[in-house]
């Protein structure tokens, strides 16, 4: 039988490949202005944020998966109990979410289900494809759907 630590320890080195930092190669992005469109993110956000190319931490910070997205305008930290509790994760434009982390067939994936109705369900999942980190980006089950690909 696991332990709760057994249980984690497991989780903590599937984990392992996707830690660390890595960078977005912006000519592999697909979608990346259809999905912020989806978000609500005005013509001009979206015009600065598709020539940004966004440096990504992800880390396991005591009991939580913690992603710091950083890119020439802005810093976005979100952390997740690794352990699946649901938490208020403050979103885009100050919108806040409930928001849990799950691990499945090797995916680290973050949902995101938002606190106003008018905002859309997203969920996050990153997985390692031949050494490199492949994110998508997934908002009203399925609407539109993102893909980035980020190399260290």
């Amino acid at each position: 039988m696991l332990t709760e630590t057994t249980t984690m320890s497991v989780l903590e080195e599937s984990l392992k490949p996707m830690l660390g930092v890595w960078k977005c190669d912006n000519s592999r992005t697909e979608n990346f202005e259809e999905f912020l469109a989806a978000m609500g993110v005005n013509f001009i956000g979206r015009k600065m944020a598709k020539r940004a190319s966004p440096t990504l931490s992800l880390a396991i910070e005591g009991a939580n998966f913690v992603d710091r997205t950083q890119t020439p305008f802005n810093t976005k930290v979100t952390s997740v109990p690794l352990d699946g509790t649901v938490v208020d994760v403050v979103q885009y434009a100050g919108a806040t979410s409930k928001s849990h982390f799950e691990y499945k067939d090797g995916k680290a994936i973050i949902v995101n289900l938002p606190s106003d109705p008018k905002i859309k369900k997203t969920v996050l999942s990153r997985h390692i494809v031949n050494g490199e980190l492949v994110q998508i980006l997934d908002v009203g089950d399925g609407e539109v759907v993102c893909k980035r690909v980020f190399v260290r």
